[in-house]
């Protein structure tokens, strides 16, 4: 990316400097729980979360600089959308620095309250850059599309809240019971793996979807004249 000239270009270049710094600090924790590979075993839930976070990470990466690309910061609604991508990072952050083992009392936060408080950011930042682009003149299929993608969110945000209590009450149950505790929170840290998965693509086929349609209405408007 060059220098960043404008407002909009800053933001983007400050947030792949940021995302960068947080893959860089999860590679000094990596030296302690996956290097060498054979410790995995003894820090199972440790590595899980350090490897959701890369995952959660490096995909949301990519989703923002497809997002953004499309939809830069503009005005003071794109002011917020930076300040709720700082928030995020700081999210990022906080999970990846929580599966360091002098963390590991302070692990369930992942499952509680982290990935839950991710998404719901996450549908902040959707409906902010709606009402970012939203304008007077706005078609009513390009404002079902963007409704559509907020509703995506809310779905996955929706699963991410349910995990979180399904978790509180088993966890209660394993009653100190180390090994059981330790195959429950693996059992979550693979779901919320899925369900990471499943909603960075249900995002990607969306937009996939709409510049098909917008492809599409192009083409019939060139017949048209």
């Amino acid at each position: 990316m060059s220098n960043p000239r404008q407002l909009p270009d800053f933001f983007q270049y400050a947030m792949h400097i940021l995302f960068a710094v947080v893959i860089g600090i999860s590679f000094e924790i990596s030296s302690d729980i996956i290097i060498p590979i054979e410790t995995i075993r003894e820090h199972l839930v440790s590595a899980g979360i350090l490897i959701l976070g890369y995952f959660i990470v490096i995909t949301s990466w990519i989703g923002y600089y497809l997002s953004i690309k499309k939809n830069p910061h503009k005005g003071r609604l794109g002011y917020m959308r930076f300040t709720l991508d700082i928030f995020t990072i700081y999210l990022f952050y906080y999970m990846i620095n929580l599966s360091k083992m002098e963390n590991q009392a302070y692990q369930h936060d992942v499952f509680l309250y982290l990935l839950p408080l991710t998404f719901a950011v996450y549908l902040i930042w959707d409906i902010v850059k709606y009402f970012e682009y939203k304008t007077k003149n706005q078609c009513a299929e390009l404002k079902h599309d963007r409704i559509h993608r907020i509703q995506i969110t809310i779905d996955y945000l929706l699963w991410f809240v349910i995990l979180a209590i399904l978790y509180s009450y088993i966890i209660g149950l394993a009653d100190k019971d180390t090994k059981l505790m330790e195959q429950i929170q693996i059992s979550v840290i693979i779901i919320s793996a899925i369900l990471v998965y499943k909603y960075r693509d249900a995002k990607y086929y969306d937009s996939k979807r709409v510049k098909s349609k917008q492809r599409s209405s192009r083409r019939k408007n060139s017949k048209g004249f």
